[in-house]
C-alpha cells in the first residue's frame, strides 16, 4: 500500500482524520482506514484527531467499525485527541472506555 500521507512511528501508521466537514474527504478517510485495517504491514493503526474541527457520533460510527474490524484481525487501532469537544463525543457514548485514547501520537504509537 502507499504510505501517501502517512506516517510510520515506530511499528504504527499515523493517518489524520479529516478536519472539516467535507464529506468526499471523510469517505475518503473512511476507504483508507479500512484499507490499512487489512493490510497486513501495519498491526498498529493511530488516527489522528487533533486538528479535527468537526466530529460528530458518524465520524465515530466510522471509528467503531474500524476498531471492531481491528480486533478482528488481532490489530490495534488508537487514537489520538486533546479537544474536550471531541473527547465529549466518545464520552457521552461510553466508547472513551472502549477506545486507547492518548494525547500524542508518540504515545498512541506505543514509543
Amino acid at each position: 500500500m502507499e504510505l501517501s500521507g502517512l506516517k510510520k512511528v515506530g511499528t504504527a501508521v499515523v493517518t489524520s482524520f479529516p478536519k472539516g466537514r467535507d464529506d468526499e474527504s471523510r469517505r475518503t478517510f473512511k476507504d483508507l482506514l479500512k484499507a490499512l485495517v487489512r493490510d497486513a504491514n501495519y498491526p498498529r493503526i493511530v488516527v489522528d484527531l487533533e486538528d479535527v474541527t468537526f466530529f460528530s457520533s458518524l465520524d465515530l460510527g466510522v471509528l467503531v467499525f474500524a476498531l471492531q474490524e481491528a480486533k478482528e484481525r488481532k490489530k490495534e487501532l488508537a487514537v489520538v485527541c486533546k479537544d474536550p469537544r471531541i473527547l465529549q463525543v466518545f464520552e457521552a457514548t461510553k466508547m472513551d472506555g472502549v477506545f486507547d485514547i492518548h494525547d500524542s501520537v508518540d504515545a498512541a504509537a506505543g514509543k
